[in-house]
């Protein structure tokens, strides 16, 4: 039989559940749950319990649904444990949602993505390619011989972290530029969303299936979910105009060619 109680000795609140002699029960996990095979007057048993008088309450709730499983199945009372412990997961899973960074550097990517079908048309979306999921390149976008790095924020200054040896390193035959684009809260007027960005996006593309395909495929590869779009409302504004550099030799940067350069051979 289960039994659910409360031992004064150790303070503490207990669930017990009949197991077999030679069960093994391996060691808990769980900060405020503590699991141990024991003898009682019944026999041998699971104790499953906690000493944190503030989760007795939630406990007891809990005991009921590994009772519930035990009582309706053929689990052991180490797999109704873990079962519900699983479903207690399960119930309060977190969405996976973009941070703050990466909503930040999407939206930069977007307003310069929505510059170039503006100026070319639907056909800007094979540009992206910093998003292409069968050939992902090291930046952002390519157009023509230029490939561009597209940089967000919203500090006052032009700060931005460089992800990786690569990013600021050119590829072969081809020039890059950084485009520098910052970002400030919109307040009371009128702004443009990370889901106002794609939307316009959306938009623009109309009709143009194999373009509107590829967009959101791409879009999907960012991390990007309409479902949890309301996670995504806060509207900004540009800052001033975004500033494009020149990645030359002028340009402060670490790459793999410069490290190989000044470090031995025999170090890298």
């Amino acid at each position: 039989n289960v039994r659910i109680g409360f031992n004064p000795t150790s303070e503490s609140m207990f669930i017990r559940l009949p197991i077999e002699p030679n069960s093994t029960i391996p060691p808990s996990p769980y900060s405020e749950i503590s699991l141990e095979a024991v003898k009682d007057e019944t026999g041998f048993v699971l104790e499953i319990q906690t000493k944190t008088a503030r989760l007795f309450r939630e406990f007891h709730r809990f005991a009921g649904i590994i009772t519930e499983d035990f009582e309706q199945s053929e689990k052991t009372a180490l797999r109704a444990f873990e079962t519900a412990i699983i479903r207690w997961r399960e119930l309060t899973t977190q969405k996976d949602l973009l941070t703050e960074e990466q909503q930040l550097g999407l939206q930069g990517e977007l307003v310069f993505l929505r510059a170039l079908i503006n100026i070319y048309g639907s056909k800007s979306i094979s540009a992206w390619t910093g998003r292409n999921k069968s050939l992902p390149e090291r930046h952002d976008f390519r157009v023509d011989d230029i490939d561009i790095e597209i940089k967000s924020t919203r500090s006052s200054r032009r700060s931005h972290i460089i992800h990786g040896l690569g990013q600021l390193q050119p590829s072969l035959g081809r020039t890059l530029y950084l485009l520098s684009v910052k970002f400030q809260d919109a307040g009371l007027g009128r702004g443009q969303s990370l889901c106002d960005e794609i939307e316009s996006i959306r938009l623009k593309l109309g009709n143009n299936r194999i373009e509107r395909t590829d967009f959101e495929d791409r879009l999907l590869s960012t991390g990007y979910r309409d479902s949890d779009a309301v996670h995504y409302k806060e509207k900004f504004i540009l800052a001033d105009e975004p500033m494009l550099i020149s990645v030359d030799d002028k340009c402060p940067k670490i790459t793999t060619g410069i490290l190989s350069n000044a470090i031995s051979s025999d170090l890298i």
